[in-house]
């Protein structure tokens, strides 16, 4: 998909990322994923036999709103957090960069989960099918409003944090 905060990434780029990430492993296959509207993200199979995905945000001088500023930084926090305090299955971040080496781009590698979206889905599903997933995910999505921080806002590390939910949400 066409978007200005997508960073282009050339499968040779790729390739580096991918060699400094793993050391000597090559990409085999690259496909660009094309669903998200903001970061770009990357298929990429490697010669050890793994399917990832290369996640980029935005070129840095692409203007994004408040609440997108480092979201890709936030994005890692929260799939740690996620990983670390809970049983949702979440991927796990192999590797990340922040520091430019390849990209000017903050980045990260996680597995390729196989599937299809829920909302591309959930009309062939049937009632009881529906349900059992919601359900699920309820158990999942109460776990992770379980996890307590210690400030109140966004989780970017960049963005304010605030001591009550009331100084956030002003």
């Amino acid at each position: 998909m066409e978007s200005i905060s997508k960073t282009p990434v050339s499968p040779d780029v790729a390739a580096l990322v991918v060699r400094d990430a793993f050391g000597d492993v090559a990409v085999e296959a690259f496909e660009e994923l094309t669903d998200g509207w903001f970061n770009a993200a990357y298929r990429l199979d490697l010669s050890d036999g793994r399917r990832v995905v290369l996640k980029v945000a935005p070129p840095p001088d692409v203007e994004v709103l408040t609440y997108e500023h480092d979201i890709i930084h936030a994005e890692v926090m929260a799939l740690r957090l996620v990983r670390a305090h809970t049983d949702a299955p979440v991927p796990e971040v192999l590797w990340f960069d922040d520091r430019g080496g390849r990209l000017a781009s903050p980045l990260f590698v996680m597995p390729f989960v196989v599937g299809e979206s829920l909302d591309r889905r959930r009309d062939r599903l049937s009632p009881a099918q529906q349900a059992a997933i919601d359900g699920e995910l309820g158990v999942h999505l109460r776990a992770i409003n379980e996890i307590r921080g210690d400030a109140f806002g966004l989780l970017a590390p960049s963005a304010a944090k605030h001591d009550t939910w009331r100084e956030a949400f002003s």
